[in-house]
């Protein structure tokens, strides 16, 4: 072997070495990065919950979900709102420059974003009257509404929306036109049935449990919902006295269950609160992140009302969580009332609930 032979060796295994560093280096950068990401998108997160001004602004947006004629957002000063608005205008910049990308913030964002775009007091009391101060917000508005409509997803609040577009002096004006084969679009999407749930419905449900427990999790709100296990899940099923219903879209797609039991031998009945009464449990009710805003969670309540009314019960029962503000609202515009708080109990995993109950016969 000559010492070209052995130069030649020589390099060839550091460039191999450097290769491989590289791509060693690439790999950990990247996997940095999504750390990085995940790391600043609970940042905002946790900015978003700790502001106290736009979180009163959230809460009675949520309120307004529910009861738009008691909503005050007039007594809210008008340097709130624009922080609100502000907060989301910021959005726009790191989705512009891919900080974020759009699933990760419609996954995070997107109903406050939308309760609050489509929102008829917001767009007369702040975004019309400064629409010109306003620029990455029609911006982010454009991109989020197109990125759910290509997407083939529902539109939060769509039946408020006004929209904005740039005229030739560069002004913002409300404009339909532009938008109106895709609104058009979107009106169509929100068309939902309801029916019993069987053991091919198994997989759709799994997956609906665990990108809410995904959500909750990103949020540290995991204490709001106890996941059912999944072998329990396919018991319930094809449990013969389980009321177990699924609404579904008009592609067929299931966005949203509940189940209610008729059997008091299950270890989450709720009748041994109510002295001989007959009741049924309203034990669980998950809605798809995608999907809220539809008002599912009424409608599959409702349902089970309904069904226990057929089957001659006294009382449907449930127990929340204390901190699930807008399911808790849910169940009291639906004339449930407080029975008690349990702390500690089982099989409640020590969280803190709320006992709560409608009477079904007067």
């Amino acid at each position: 072997m000559t010492i070209n032979d052995l130069n030649t060796d020589a390099i060839f295994v550091t460039a191999i070495a450097a290769i491989g560093a590289a791509i060693v280096a690439f790999f950990t950068l990247r996997k940095n990065t999504k750390v990085n990401k995940c790391n600043y998108l609970l940042t905002l997160d946790k900015y978003f919950a700790e502001n106290k001004e736009i979180q009163k602004i959230y809460e009675i947006l949520s309120d307004y979900d529910y009861c738009p004629s008691s909503c005050s957002l007039e007594d809210i000063p008008s340097s709130g709102l624009s922080t609100y608005l502000t907060f989301i205008e910021n959005l726009n910049l790191l989705a512009k420059n891919k900080v974020i990308g759009l699933e990760d913030l419609y996954n995070l964002f997107g109903h406050r974003i939308f309760s609050a775009l489509h929102n008829k007091k917001i767009q007369k009391l702040e975004i019309e009257k400064y629409k010109d101060n306003y620029a990455n917000l029609f911006m982010l508005h454009e991109k989020l509404f197109l990125f759910r409509i290509k997407k083939g997803k529902t539109i939060p609040h769509i039946e408020n929306a006004e929209y904005f577009t740039k005229d030739k002096e560069g002004c913002y004006k409300k404009e339909y036109g532009k938008y109106e084969t895709e609104i058009e679009k979107a009106v169509e999407l929100p068309t939902f049935d309801l029916r019993n749930c069987d053991r091919n419905d198994y997989s759709k449900i799994i997956e609906i449990q665990d990108k809410v427990i995904t959500e909750l999790k990103k949020s540290q709100n995991e204490k709001l919902f106890i996941p059912t296990e999944n072998e329990k899940i396919k018991e319930y099923l094809e449990h013969e006295n389980i009321f177990f219903i699924c609404v579904h879209t008009s592609n067929k797609q299931i966005c949203a269950y509940s189940y209610t039991f008729f059997d008091d031998k299950i270890e989450y009945d709720l009748s041994h609160y109510f002295a001989n009464k007959k009741v049924a449990t309203f034990d669980t009710v998950v809605v798809s992140p995608d999907f809220r805003g539809n008002k599912l969670h009424d409608k599959l309540l409702n349902f089970s009302i309904e069904e226990a009314k057929k089957r001659n019960y006294d009382i449907i029962a449930a127990t929340i969580s204390p901190d699930n503000i807008y399911s808790l609202k849910n169940f009291m515009r639906n004339g449930f009332d407080v029975l008690k708080i349990i702390e500690g109990d089982s099989p409640y995993e020590g969280y803190r609930r709320y006992v709560m109950y409608k009477k079904l016969k007067t």
